[in-house]
């Protein structure tokens, strides 16, 4: 058969196959516009849902304040996996589709070229090409028209997002603004009451004064005539006279007792104008957060030494919290404030802040406070250690301020709902207060102090001393495991407080007294060095069946000792150097024969010095047998059953323990016991206090969580 037989024979053939491809290309060319009228369909309704979720988010934004930021994260991020799937799946349909349609035009084009369409379909295949790349142009445009949508929406999203960051900055700016200035105009219109309540009083003195001056002179004209005989006709008996006479005294005490009421009345509407605006500022707070939140109780902004810096680092490794210190700090300024704080801060009404008392007037209690104070110990202790620490206040005030703190801290805690409160020093009469307050609403308390071993800080359930894990399951502390490389790490940390003289409180060097015990010395005396603790602030007062039991076994207090010690000291040969606590501005009224006193001197000197260091619960036992002095404890602190001092559990055996502390010394068993004893507390209980030294010992802050904390 002829070529051109056969080409004739193949060209129903070839229109077939290119109507079929044509067809085929149609169709497909059908779908896309479908899908692409899809397309513009759903990109109208992203458009409907941008413009419904930004009104939605707007009107959110304007009506709650505190959720915006959680609710436009969660639209957002519903909006942005709805949209980026939408698109995403357009896209590789078109993909699909395109190479779909790329393949069908390769394998034309592969037919072509092996001679199976002849030249008359090159009309045809010239119209499929042009409109194959018309679709295709058609498909580029859809697609940079869908990426140019996202784009857009990318950049209207973090549009949105940074106006909120903006707005939310402004909220907070302005709420700053206004808490200072309704704080100034508190300050401003308590100074302003002050000053009108003293004009008036010293307005009613003057008046009183000048008329009580009048009616005796009066009286002494009247008598002097009465007695010179001058007065004749009286016109009252002498009961009458008497009468008038005790009147005028009546008026006198009336007079007096009104003073007295204003005053009273002016610092009950003090104190109570400042508990209501605390509050209501503290419910100001606890809108603006939408997190747990956890409170810091203490004046640690007067103090520092560290302890603001180590608030901030909790607040830090903690974050699902919101932290909130309650600063007692009140004579402190906000600016000052702000800058020693690393957390966010309140700082608590005048009457509950940790300041001086010297209120000498009364302040009427009534029945049902008076019952309250009586029916719970912890309140009652409160006012006897109230009294003690401020004696110029009356006893009413002091009631007045406890009630006031255990009033004030249940507002404080209803309106905060804190999971946690941390309370640095538990013995502090107020603090004894937030104590019982978060017992009675069941929030976990966490007692912060310094560590005995210094650089360290401690964290503890139950509280310090007596009360702390160390001492209260003493037995169970001391079988610990440690490694040997955690006993030699022990021995390195000793020997480095030692080296460098680490102390909580900065020493001070007095020659005097260096001169002092060196004379004594020369004697042939032992000297008994006697480191006081703040009796209030330890647990031993007032001495009930608890401080028995917890705190003391042997003695009730520091004086009880002292007296002890003198007693058997000149029998001895002992010198008794008393060496006061450093907060202890108060001297023993009572003159003791063996007894020399120390207000200030470098501790670590001193310990260095004396033949045996004895003491009840102070941290200066921490001290002296990491010195390696010989050290008698008659307290129940940490050290209790560690084996590496001498322990008193009878105030019969404190001379005979003194004497064996003086032929035995340190032992080397208690040395091992130190070490080992530092280990524990090292490895299980303290935590470094982050203060910059050479050398880095205690639990890491990295590991501080308030959940584990026991």
């Amino acid at each position: 058969m002829s070529l051109l037989s056969k080409l004739i024979k193949h060209i129903p053939a070839s229109r077939a196959y290119t109507e079929r491809c044509m067809n085929d290309v149609t169709e497909r060319i059908d779908k896309l516009d479908v899908q692409l009228n899809a397309l513009i369909v759903v990109a109208q309704k992203i458009d409907e849902i941008i413009r419904e979720t930004n009104e939605k988010t707007l009107e959110s934004i304007e009506k709650q304040s505190n959720l915006c930021e959680v609710k436009l994260k969660e639209s957002i991020k519903e909006q942005n996996d709805v949209q980026y799937a939408c698109i995403e799946e357009m896209l590789e349909k078109y993909r699909q589709w395109e190479e779909a349609a790329l393949e069908a035009i390769r394998n034309w084009q592969e037919e072509y070229v092996r001679g199976l369409i002849t030249d008359k379909n090159e009309q045809a295949v010239t119209e499929i090409k042009a409109l194959m790349t018309e679709s295709l142009d058609t498909i580029e445009d859809k697609r940079r028209w869908a990426e140019q949508a996202l784009t857009e929406f990318k950049l209207w999203e973090e549009g949105l997002t940074k106006e909120h960051i903006c707005w939310e900055e402004k909220a907070l700016s302005d709420y700053r603004n206004w808490e200072e200035d309704l704080t100034k105009e508190h300050i401003a219109w308590e100074e302003k009451a002050m000053a009108e309540h003293r004009l008036w009083e010293e307005r009613l003195t003057k008046g009183h004064a000048e008329w009580e001056e009048k009616a005796l002179q009066e009286y002494q004209a009247w008598n002097e005539s009465f007695v010179r005989g001058e007065i004749s006709n009286l016109k009252y008996s002498n009961r009458d006279v008497v009468g008038m006479l005790e009147l005028l005294g009546k008026r006198e005490i009336n007079a007096l007792e009104e003073r007295i009421s204003f005053k009273e009345q002016g610092f009950r509407f003090i104190a109570e104008a400042d508990i209501t605006h605390s509050v209501n500022e503290l419910r100001v707070l606890k809108k603006a957060s939408s997190k747990q939140i956890v409170v810091f109780c203490g004046d640690n902004i007067k103090f520092d030494r560290g302890t603001c810096a180590y608030m901030g680092g909790i607040a830090e490794k903690n974050s699902d919290y919101s932290f909130l210190h309650l600063s007692e700090a009140t004579f402190i300024s906000l600016e000052e404030s702000r800058k020693k704080s690393y957390i966010p801060f309140h700082i608590v009404p005048d009457i509950v802040g940790k300041r001086y008392h010297d209120e000498n007037y009364e302040v009427y209690i009534d029945e049902e406070s008076a019952e309250l104070l009586d029916s719970k110990s912890e309140l009652s202790e409160a006012v006897c250690k109230a009294c003690k620490q401020n004696p110029n206040a009356t006893e009413s005030i002091m009631k007045y301020v406890i009630l006031s703190a255990y009033k004030y801290y249940n507002d404080a805690f209803s309106v905060l709902s804190p999971v946690c409160v941390f309370i640095h020093n538990p013995f502090y009469y107020l603090h004894q207060v937030i104590k019982l307050v978060a017992r009675e609403r069941g929030i976990k308390t966490i007692i912060t102090e310094f560590g005995n071993i210094p650089g360290t800080f401690s964290f503890d359930t139950n509280g310090i001393l007596g009360d702390s894990y160390p001492c209260v399951d003493w037995k169970q502390f001391k079988d610990l495991e440690v490694s040997e490389d955690e006993l030699i790490k022990a021995q390195e940390v000793i020997r480095y407080i030692n080296d460098s003289c680490l102390n909580r409180y900065k020493q001070v060097d007095d020659p005097q007294v260096t001169s002092m015990l060196e004379e004594i010395k020369e004697s042939g005396k032992k000297i008994i060095v006697y480191a006081e603790q703040l009796d209030e602030e330890s647990g031993l007062f007032p001495v009930t069946t608890k401080t028995k039991e917890q705190y003391s076994p042997c003695v009730a207090s520091s004086e009880e000792l002292l007296k002890y010690l003198d007693s058997v000291a000149e029998e001895n040969n002992w010198e008794i150097v008393y060496k006061l606590h450093p907060h202890n501005n108060s001297v023993s009224k009572v003159n003791y024969k063996h007894v020399r006193l120390i207000r200030k001197y470098d501790i670590n000197k001193l310990v260095d010095l004396a033949d045996v260091t004895v003491t009840i619960l102070s941290s200066v036992g921490y001290t002296s047998i990491l010195r390696g002095r010989p050290t008698v404890i008659l307290g129940n602190t940490e050290l209790k059953g560690k084996g590496c001092v001498y322990e008193v559990a009878e105030k019969d055996d404190i001379e005979a323990i003194i004497k064996e502390a003086l032929d035995k010394g340190v032992t080397e068993d208690m040395r091992k016991a130190l070490t080992l004893h530092v280990a524990q507390m090292l490895k299980y209980y303290l935590f470094d206090d982050n203060n910059p030294r050479k050398l880095r010992y205690g639990r890491c802050l990295e590991n501080f969580e308030i959940e584990k904390i026991s």
